[in-house]
């Protein structure tokens, strides 16, 4: 079993009840991550279904996500929890993460991201460096992403 953690720190120049607000927008949040398709919505702001599609070493990983998500208006925090598996190539992924929203004495907001995957079978035998890899690449990629987006 391959598994890994993410944590990451934002600072953008919009006040925090915007950001807030704009990140409950799940198709917009989904499209900073490339490796998701299908997005499809079965419950708003609940419960999703989507597509994970990636290369790992010589494996190509194509897996169906379930995804839940709870948003906590009062502590002004999201939870995301995504499990799924491909079948052709025998592995399971489950993903969860939270982001939480805050003001700092600027007024910026600070948008404090954390995360942890797992993924089993042959992929994650095979490939589990790859896969650190691949996850430090997709948050620093999802940074730029919400960068630009509030930062225009």
């Amino acid at each position: 079993m391959a598994k890994g953690s993410i944590a990451s720190v934002i600072e953008l120049n919009r006040g925090v009840a915007d950001v807030f607000r704009e990140m409950q927008d799940v198709q917009l949040v989904s499209s900073f991550l490339p490796l998701l398709s299908e997005l499809k919505e079965i419950e708003p702001l609940k419960s999703y279904e989507a597509v994970l599609e990636d290369r790992v070493g010589p494996f190509k990983l194509r897996a169906d996500l379930s995804i839940e998500i709870t948003i906590d208006h009062d502590s002004l925090k999201f939870s995301v929890e995504a499990r799924g598996e491909d079948r052709q190539v025998r592995s399971a992924i489950r993903i969860s993460a939270e982001m939480s929203f805050a003001t700092n004495s600027e007024n910026r907001t600070v948008l404090s991201i954390s995360g942890t995957h797992e993924i089993s079978g042959k992929v994650a035998t095979l490939g589990a460096s790859v896969i650190k890899g691949k996850a430090t690449k997709l948050i620093h990629e999802f940074e730029n992403q919400v960068r630009n987006h509030f930062e225009r």
